[in-house]
């Protein structure tokens, strides 16, 4: 009869490169994602910024 084993993350090893590797994978996945709603957001506001200033000169009677 063989023994079965969790691995290291399951059996609770913190000191372990697969632990150590989980973690760093959560932290680039975190990562990610911060950064793509960050460039998320920045189109928004790039667009909020265009649409003021063709307003403002819009106002003005200017030409684009």
């Amino acid at each position: 009869m063989s023994t079965l084993i969790a691995c290291a993350v399951c059996f609770g090893a913190s000191d372990s490169l697969q632990f150590k590797g989980a973690q760093v994978g959560i932290l680039v996945l975190l990562a990610v994602t911060t950064c793509m709603l960050a460039a998320f957001g920045a189109f928004f506001v790039y667009l909020k910024r265009r649409i003021d200033a063709a307003a403002r000169q819009e106002a003005h009677g200017g030409s684009y």
